[in-house]
């Protein structure tokens, strides 16, 4: 009974911190060191943390996290913000933890980080280090403030300035000219894998872990990538086409433009949560606002869709009822992005040169 009441007492004493003569007699440990120092030192044995846990701990990158702030859901990785130790200059820290021992690491990781250490450009993450530690992986990357979901969500009546919503698209179509320059597709894009800093306003794309070099034939996405950003994603893709070209990026702009100037997805189903839809139910809802594409708009339309002339033929609406805050011009440019006909969708470079961002080329 005494051995019982001896083990209760000394498990009540692992919650207790390291005295104040461990801080004494070995003063150059971080936070992060003194941390894993208790762990290592833990009185009792079933509490003590073994060397495979040890091996995965953030005292064995040079970066401290902030456990608890900035997850990212909805990805196979969490993200958090994080601080570097030797600069102090502020981290995204994003951890891998699906290495398992007979697969190693997943193909998604991979790709991720081969592509953004390919890639050096303003308007694309760069990334600062990629650390590992035991069956993890921390991809460091530069901090934002926010990402563009969050932005959003401070205009939940849209952005009404017209200069922010045009700087915020001429960022990211020149970060997609870049990507497609480099022959990749990122396929991912939404609002949420877009980073943003205030001053002076700056917008990064990130989350590269689905994109594609379009040299190599492209698969189609899975159902688990599908679920993801199946708001911003185009008709061919919706409809299972697994060969599609760099045109899907620029439908995906369209939508997060119009949304920026909305303040809610231009093909939204409903009110309730924007990630929970179908890809019929998306489809029906994107024909609702363009109208049901024929072999005269859509050359070829019949082989993507089998079913089209069983379908009600849908008259277009007016995108001004929707996305009333755009100009003439802005409205132009939304209406080139978000074609039904893949080959019809204005590309980045295109875009650029418009005489709709000729204030921001000359600046």
């Amino acid at each position: 009974m005494r051995s019982l009441q001896w083990k209760d007492n000394l498990l009540g004493a692992v919650q207790v911190p390291l005295s104040p003569i461990v801080y004494m007699v070995i003063p150059g440990l971080n936070p992060e060191g003194y941390y894993l120092l208790s762990k290592l030192l833990c009185l009792c044995p079933e509490r003590r943390i073994t060397a495979f846990d040890a091996l995965q701990h953030p005292y064995f990158t040079n970066y401290h996290i902030f456990s608890g702030k900035g997850s990212i859901q909805g990805t196979p990785s969490k993200a958090y913000m994080g601080q570097a130790m030797d600069s102090k200059k502020p981290v995204i820290v994003k951890i891998f933890d699906r290495i398992k021992l007979n697969e190693g690491i997943s193909s998604a990781v991979i790709r991720e980080i081969a592509f953004l250490k390919e890639m050096d450009h303003e308007n694309i993450v760069s990334v600062i280090d990629v650390v590992f530690t035991g069956m993890k992986i921390h991809l460091v990357m530069e901090a934002a403030d926010m990402n563009l979901r969050q932005f959003i969500d401070e205009h939940p009546k849209g952005v009404s300035d017209r200069h922010v919503r045009k700087n915020l698209l001429y960022q990211l179509l020149k970060g997609l000219d870049y990507c497609h320059s480099q022959k990749i597709i990122h396929r991912d894009l939404r609002p949420e894998s877009l980073m943003i800093n205030r001053d002076p306003l700056t917008l990064k794309i990130s989350d590269f872990g689905t994109a594609r070099d379009f040299q190599v034939p492209v698969k189609a996405l899975t159902i688990i990538d599908r679920a993801k950003c199946v708001l911003y994603m185009p008709p061919e893709i919706l409809y299972g086409k697994w060969r599609y070209t760099a045109s899907v990026d620029m439908w995906a702009a369209g939508c997060i433009f119009a949304e920026i100037a909305r303040g809610k997805p231009l093909f939204q189903i409903g009110s309730n949560d924007y990630h929970m839809t179908s890809d019929i139910y998306q489809m029906q809802k994107i024909l609702s606002v363009l109208g049901t594409p024929n072999e005269d708009l859509w050359p070829g339309v019949c082989e993507v869709f089998h079913n089209i002339n069983s379908i009600k033929l849908i008259p277009s609406m007016d995108l001004h009822e929707l996305v009333p805050c755009l100009d003439p011009e802005e409205m132009d440019l939304l209406k080139q992005m978000i074609c039904l006909n893949p080959s019809g969708r204005i590309m980045a470079a295109d875009a650029l040169k418009l005489s709709y961002f000729d204030d921001l080329r000359a600046a």
